[in-house]
């Protein structure tokens, strides 16, 4: 799973950079920001938000993030 999902950060970077470069790690909050800037992001990065918020899912049901 930690493959994966740096493999979706290095996706998303240059819109983490662009859009959310001020939002603090942690929480779930810079998947909260590219989600609140949907309309914004590259075509990759968009098309990796399903399998993001599902291994968020993951994680959270598997107690190792908070839900």
């Amino acid at each position: 799973m930690r493959s994966e999902a740096k493999t979706l950060m290095l996706v998303c970077r240059s819109d983490y950079d662009r859009l959310c470069a001020g939002v603090q790690p942690g929480g779930g909050r810079i998947l909260a920001c590219l989600h609140e800037h949907s309309h914004q992001l590259s075509a990759a990065c968009g098309q990796a938000m399903p399998r993001a918020d599902a291994l968020r899912n993951s994680a959270a049901a598997a107690g190792a993030i908070p839900k």
